[in-house]
């Protein structure tokens, strides 16, 4: 009778944990097990063999195992899930400040045209492509990032190039200027 007493104690303990995670668990994984508990319960009920009992709560253990399993595989998506959401939302943080920087420098370089701007602006209708989809892929996001950063480093490189032709330039003046000076001035005697 206490086999009879824990066996339905089982049972009660699966059907409770089954409807806690049956949405959780695949179409094909509830259904064997809502199966196979409705068969260990039928066989429960009209089993009076102690012996079988025994027989029956081994299934009933090895059901309870099964569940376990499939609650442990469920709880590791779940941890694997929210660290995929956490990446992609610090993913995206990065995205959108890197837009924020890459707008600010096309605004500041309105009607300058050079290759430099127009591949950050192409990269950046890129990026917010990406970014205003509801799914989107971390390669795409990130190549799509890595792409923004490479053209804005390129426009860095440039304007850096330009700012030291234009020093140079002005330094080369002077001298010119200075040497002219000097050739203007009478000798001293």
């Amino acid at each position: 009778m206490e086999l009879r007493k824990q066996a339905n104690e089982l049972l009660l303990d699966i059907g409770a944990k089954m409807a806690d995670y049956q949405d959780q668990l695949e179409g094909t994984q509830l259904s064997s097990m809502y199966a196979l508990q409705a068969t260990l319960e039928h066989a429960l009920e009209t089993t009076e063999d102690h012996m079988e009992l025994n027989g029956l709560t081994d299934a009933i253990h090895a059901l309870q195992e099964v569940i376990r399993s499939h609650l442990n595989i469920f709880n590791r998506n779940i941890f694997l899930g929210s660290m995929i959401e956490s990446t992609k939302k610090a993913l995206m943080s990065e995205a959108r400040a890197e837009l924020g920087d890459a707008e600010a420098e096309l605004r500041a370089n309105s009607g300058v045209s050079n290759p430099e701007l127009r591949e950050i602006e192409i990269m950046t209708a890129k990026l917010n492509e990406l970014i205003t989809q509801p799914h989107w892929r971390k390669n795409e996001m990130e190549a799509a990032f890595k792409d923004l950063k490479h053209a804005r480093h390129m426009l860095k490189e440039k304007l850096k190039e330009l700012e030291e032709e234009m020093q140079n330039s002005e330094a080369t003046a002077r001298t010119s200027n200075d040497e002219m000076q000097e050739e203007k001035k009478p000798p001293i005697s």
